[in-house]
């Protein structure tokens, strides 16, 4: 599968010794270590380094990768696609796949691509998104949004990192693991009554 970037986690996690795809309850597959390597099969894996700062973090800065302002609504920062207003979104909402998805397109130059749905049957979903060309655009390089970076992560509110959820990290315990074979980080939402969606990742406390 668009989160991103993880060479540097990867590395960690071999001296110290972010999943995705299906409906809850479900076994998702594992997230990829080279974003996008396998041509889409795969969830990304993003997690960047797993050491947050010393300092114990930054003062909120970013703006969250997704928000839901209304029912059936999705609208996500185009800030982790490189400033890119046409993206494609990936996941296992309903008519799409890791592989293939709709287009989004940031209609109204406000920083942020819309996905509207007609409805989504109830559930919870897991997600991400990439950049793609514009009509009339010289093709992009399909890079995967890039959010996952834990030191990017403390960057963010807890509203904000309440939609992702990595692999790598135990919200129960508030610990990073380091015995992950594809560590990454995707969106999740759940779809209640009436098509109103909330976050679903495991991240909000994450320090």
């Amino acid at each position: 599968m668009k989160t991103s970037i993880l060479s540097v986690f990867c590395a960690f996690l071999t001296l110290a010794t972010v999943g995705c795809g299906l409906q809850e309850g479900d076994n998702p597959p594992p997230d990829c270590t080279t974003c996008g390597s396998d041509g889409g099969t795969t969830p990304p894996g993003d997690g960047g380094t797993v050491a947050p700062p010393a300092d114990g973090g930054t003062v909120p800065s970013n703006p969250a990768p997704v928000v839901s302002p209304t029912a059936c609504r999705l609208e996500f920062a185009d800030q982790y696609i490189s400033g890119s207003s046409c993206g494609e979104l990936r996941g296992n909402l309903p008519g799409m796949t890791w592989d293939t998805g709709p287009v989004i397109q940031d209609s109204d130059s406000d920083g942020r691509l819309e996905y509207i749905a007609a409805t989504i049957v109830a559930g919870t979903y897991s997600m991400s998104y990439m950049d793609r060309e514009c009509p009339g655009q010289t093709p992009e390089t399909g890079a995967w949004a890039h959010y996952g970076d834990p030191e990017l992560l403390l960057s963010l509110t807890a509203d904000a990192r309440a939609w992702l959820y990595c692999n790598w990290y135990d919200a129960a315990t508030g610990t990073i693991l380091s015995d992950v074979a594809d560590p990454g980080c995707n969106i999740r939402v759940t779809v209640g009554a009436a098509c109103a969606i909330s976050p679903a990742g495991n991240m909000r406390d994450f320090h």
